[in-house]
């Protein structure tokens, strides 16, 4: 054999492998970017949501310290608020989070822990909507001390949280219940 021939057949095989590797790499990148994006750790409350429940928790508490009887409204107001909230985040809200995911065709890791979630969620819906309806009721209570008192700000605060609350019962409960489905349907 010719020292060329060696040499030649050497540069060969170098550019063929290199050649292999490209493409080994290219294969990698490729079946990457074809992966799903995966639901992991805890579902969470879509920030939107979580932002509107902690500005309306922040006007009930600043509502709260008033030192009469529009003060001692809103405080029992503020004590429905916080459990009902805490109890959407816990298991209502969260589900929410996985919308997206569905939405892209995105894989969702644990299809289960939503499941349970949503199950909770339709155990404990009359209760959520007998919350919304005391929450109206301590509102309307807490308005009625304000105007006898003159604190014109709870008036406005009347129409957000029942709007929060007709949102919920008409937009994001029903979306709860469709990710149930969805996550059945699987």
């Amino acid at each position: 054999m010719d020292i060329c021939y060696l040499l030649q057949l050497m540069r060969n095989r170098s550019y063929i492998l290199a050649c292999l590797f490209i493409l080994l790499l290219q294969s990698c990148v490729q079946r990457r970017r074809e992966q799903p994006v995966v639901y992991k750790g805890k579902p969470v409350v879509p920030a939107v949501i979580a932002a509107e429940h902690a500005g309306l928790l922040n006007s009930i508490s600043a509502l709260s310290v008033m030192p009469d009887s529009t003060g001692r409204a809103a405080g029992k107001l503020l004590a429905l608020v916080k459990n009902h909230f805490s109890e959407e985040e816990d298991y209502v809200l969260p589900v929410l989070g996985a919308i997206p995911l569905i939405d892209s065709g995105n894989t969702i890791d644990q299809p289960g822990r939503l499941s349970e979630m949503v199950a909770k969620y339709r155990r404990n819906k009359g209760h959520m909507m007998a919350d919304h309806q005391l929450i109206a009721l301590f509102t309307d209570e807490m308005v009625a001390a304000g105007t006898r008192e003159g604190h014109p700000q709870v008036v406005g605060f009347r129409e957000s949280i029942l709007h929060h609350a007709a949102m919920e019962e008409s937009v994001l409960f029903p979306a709860v219940e469709l990710v149930g489905k969805y996550l059945h349907s699987e």
